[in-house]
């Protein structure tokens, strides 16, 4: 029994976002973002880098090895930060005409009437690559509400436009099934 409850719990809160229903913002726009649980592991994993780097340079010793350490902890906080900065700022945004990724160096937008073509790579664990004339916008796969930003895509480009796209989603969905069906 508590082992099914943990498998429903990894699939829903961990593994599945992407099958989880899209937030909305005020204007009713899907906003298509990590999970809170990702982002709240990355912090976590920040501050405990930063208050270990504290905490081990003032434990100060005349050691190789210190500096060493040192070095690499200060290394794990800075990287750290940036991946929390980056979590916090990404998100994509889909109106009834764009679809808008914000990401921490800005942002890209494309017309559903300007995509041409729908692709899929497995860079950044999977996203979905809208093509246009000039313009390549990526919505990764493992943003909450993938799945209903796909069925908004069949809707508005159509079914055979977007066989790669539902075609991710349904790999990842039986990935994810022989993952906790053993």
């Amino acid at each position: 029994m508590l082992k099914r409850e943990l498998t429903r719990f990894i699939f829903k809160y961990v593994l599945g976002y992407a099958f989880q229903p899209a937030r909305r913002n005020r204007r009713g726009e899907i906003v298509l973002a990590k999970g809170k649980l990702i982002n709240w592991i990355v912090y976590i994993a920040f501050l405990i880098a930063v208050m270990a780097f504290v905490l081990f340079y003032m434990n100060e010793e005349d050691s190789d090895e210190w500096i060493y350490n040192l070095v690499n902890l200060g290394a794990a906080s800075i990287f750290l930060g940036v991946c929390s900065f980056m979590l916090a700022l990404s998100k994509t945004v889909v109106n009834e005409q764009t679809v808008t990724a914000h990401r921490w160096y800005g942002k890209k937008s494309i017309s559903f009437s300007d995509v041409h073509t729908i692709s899929f790579t497995r860079f950044f664990g999977g996203c979905f690559v809208l093509k246009g004339e000039k313009k390549t916008v990526w919505v990764p796969l493992e943003n909450v509400g993938s799945a209903e930003f796909v069925e908004l895509l069949c809707k508005r480009l159509g079914t055979e436009r977007c066989t790669v796209a539902v075609e991710a989603l349904n790999n990842r969905r039986k990935q994810l099934s022989q993952l906790f069906q053993g």
